[in-house]
């Protein structure tokens, strides 16, 4: 069997991988919990909905899975108008999946004008105060767009549809997960020798209360760990982690719908998922907190699974699959699975092709790489960059914004200090030549 046919057939056969979008965290040490390894009941394959198998659905459909009913999108909306939140998952790197959660956004809202909340997965809770700025024109695009590379750090083009409709339409957005002081004060309280400080003690007592008693979770979850990209880590660490971004994305979604800001308000969350599927990562939780209809909804990418070019050239486009073998569990995978063609944003932004380093507020060239536009026009290591065009600069983020919405074949002037000497040098930004 060749390997694209080997790597077709992996993807079939962990059908469930699909649902999953891998955890992207860095593993530190966390407080242990104490929980039994329980032996689950054997159910029904959990790659395949009761009545209608998900991979058979053609691209644009939706199915209700506890039915099998197949749903038309007015149908659908129709449906979740009744549920007070609505969880739609996604794969982060798939641009038809953050499509569905547009759509959905765009159809509640004309539902429910100014009774509208959007809550998101991708920001930490103490950047809420600068959200509201950037709702409210009170800061630039610019620093939202360094705003979201600090909180999320990629993929801004992915939500860029969704953010901007949001802001446009006067939507409520709610940063939803942890701060990493909070993970990191869990994780300092079993790993200390001394005193805990009055900050780490001001965030351990703020932590929200997590249960660990759910033997799916915590299968499913060490099912996840053991795919290669683990490897190394500690399962204890890992766990805790996602117990503790999921509590407080449910404590935070709970503390919104019952303020004088949000109490009015239908909330659409918007999270990996591997935070919602199965129902026991945020809507368990917040339903122990809130007891509130709610409704589930995950796209997924159905093209993939019976193409084994399409499948090759998934994996090539960057699509991440875990190589794991999933245990069953005597749940839904959601209550709508929404089928979708597998896409990825292919283009990506230029780069002058050198490493650097930020000094207060300035930025200087630590590597010059061979074979691109920064060797061939002649920057050199030390440079400080000061300017692109005549936008200053004064961190890395700068550089990345001016590139953003540029394009090969652009050109820019780069303007440098060069010991005492400050020079303007023009370039085409290229294409960097791939190592042999």
């Amino acid at each position: 069997m060749n390997s694209r046919n080997n790597t077709s057939s992996q993807i079939k056969k962990r059908l469930f991988t699909l649902f999953i979008s891998l955890f992207a965290i860095t593993l530190i040490g966390c407080q242990s919990v104490e929980v039994k390894d329980e032996p689950l009941q054997q159910t029904a394959s959990p790659y395949k909905s009761p009545y209608r198998p998900i991979e058979t659905l053609e691209t644009g459909s939706i199915l209700h899975v506890p039915t099998g009913t197949l749903l038309s999108e007015s149908e659908l909306y129709s449906f979740i108008a009744s549920s007070n939140i609505i969880y739609v998952g996604e794969s982060h790197k798939s641009v038809n999946h953050h499509k569905v959660q547009l759509n959905i956004i765009k159809a509640l809202d004309r539902e429910f004008p100014e009774g509208l909340s959007v809550g998101m997965e991708m920001f930490k809770t103490s950047s809420q105060d600068e959200i509201n700025q950037w709702l409210n024109d009170e800061l630039s695009d610019k620093e939202f767009y360094k705003l979201w590379m600090k909180n999320w750090g990629v993929d801004f083009e992915y939500y860029r549809l969704i953010l901007e409709y949001i802001k446009k339409n006067n939507i409520p957005l709610i940063a939803l997960n942890a701060p990493p002081e909070a993970v990191k004060a869990l994780a300092h309280e079993t790993m200390r020798t001394t005193e805990s400080t009055e900050e780490e003690d001001e965030f351990l007592s703020d932590l929200p209360t997590i249960d660990t008693t759910d033997p799916y979770h915590r299968a499913m979850t060490k099912a996840v760990f053991t795919d290669p990209n683990h490897a190394n880590s500690n399962f204890d660490s890992f766990y805790n982690i996602q117990l503790l971004w999921e509590e407080t994305m449910a404590e935070t979604i709970a503390e919104y719908l019952i303020s004088n800001a949000g109490f009015d308000q239908r909330m659409i969350v918007l999270a990996g998922g591997g935070h919602i599927n199965y129902g026991f990562g945020i809507p368990k939780r917040l339903f122990r907190r809130l007891s509130e209809p709610y409704t589930t909804i995950m796209p997924v990418s159905t093209d993939i699974l019976n193409d084994d070019e399409k499948a090759a050239e998934a994996i090539e486009k960057g699509a991440q699959f875990l190589e794991v073998d999933m245990p069953s569990v005597p749940l839904y995978i959601a209550d709508f699975v929404w089928a979708t063609e597998f896409k990825t944003i292919t283009t990506k932004a230029p780069r002058l092709g050198v490493y650097l380093v930020e000094n207060g507020e300035q930025v200087a060239i630590t590597i010059v790489s061979d074979s691109t536009p920064a060797k061939e026009y002649g920057l050199l290591e030390g440079d400080v960059i000061i300017k692109l065009d005549d936008t200053p600069i004064r961190d890395i983020l700068d550089i990345k914004y001016f590139l953003k919405d540029k394009e090969y074949g652009d050109r820019i002037v780069v303007t440098v200090k060069r010991s005492e000497t400050t020079l303007d040098i023009k370039m085409m930004l290229k294409p960097m030549m791939k190592k042999k």
